[in-house]
């Protein structure tokens, strides 16, 4: 689940200069950044074995399975997530974000569904 950070407005570039350097991982959303906090092992175990069997699917391909460690960066919506699992056929290597994913995964947990689903509406 992601917790708010201190109260300050930021903007996405600012935000994405900020992880760069950040120790933690965070999420943004329209101005307001959110600490997050870490998953359980099942949580983990799920998201490995997705991204394991997405893995061999997509081997010869130009895309790659990405977990938890690169950001997904939804400019028009204003924001920036850490997805589970994303799928991408982007060529940047260099990027810490993704932008055209063709595939989004979150796994849910009873204390994440809410915040993953959008339903506090701080998902986009």
């Amino acid at each position: 689940m992601s917790i708010p950070a201190p109260s300050q407005h930021w903007t996405l570039e600012q935000f994405l200069e900020m992880e760069r350097e950040s120790p933690a991982k965070h999420e943004y959303k329209a101005g307001e950044v959110f600490a997050m906090a870490g998953a359980s092992a099942i949580h983990n175990i799920i998201s490995l074995n997705l991204a394991s069997i997405l893995r061999g699917h997509l081997r010869g391909t130009p895309c790659r399975a990405f977990i938890a460690e690169v950001k997904l960066k939804l400019e028009q919506a204003d924001a920036c997530y850490y997805p589970d699992l994303m799928v991408s056929c982007e060529q940047d290597a260099a990027s810490h974000y993704r932008e055209r994913p063709v595939l989004v995964v979150e796994v849910l947990s009873p204390s994440t569904a809410k915040f993953d689903m959008g339903l506090n509406g701080l998902r986009a």
